[in-house]
């Protein structure tokens, strides 16, 4: 499975929201996808001592700070639907932390014990 078919399938499903196909940056991250496909995946030419770089040509698309920036972009727009969600770093955008009432701490907390120092 691709990383575009995860990022608009598998992960909104989790999330429990809209797919970003349908948002603008959608088509830059498939560009990137692409371009990283054909970085990693080098075709060789005619002759096998040499490499096909006209995937090369790409970088210098006029769209290219778009299509790099992309990739963060489509994390901002995951981090962006749930800002409390566990599963996102923090960094990436607001985030909202839910607090939660407990009624007794030890549920949740235990006393973490000094480690003894090692031996010199």
């Amino acid at each position: 499975m691709t990383t575009s078919e995860k990022l608009a399938d598998i992960v909104p499903d989790i999330l429990k929201i809209e797919s970003p196909k349908k948002i603008k940056i959608w088509s830059y991250f498939k560009r990137l996808e692409e371009i990283r496909n054909d970085i990693i995946h080098q075709k060789t030419t005619e002759d096998p001592t040499k490499v096909d770089t006209l995937f090369l040509r790409k970088l210098l698309d006029k769209d290219i700070f778009l299509i790099t920036d992309s990739g963060f972009a489509l994390i901002q727009y995951f981090c962006l639907k749930d800002k409390a969600h566990s599963f996102f770093p923090f960094g990436f955008g607001d985030i909202e932390v839910k607090p939660i009432e407990v009624d007794d701490f030890g549920e949740y907390f235990a006393l973490v014990e000094d480690s003894p120092k090692p031996k010199e």
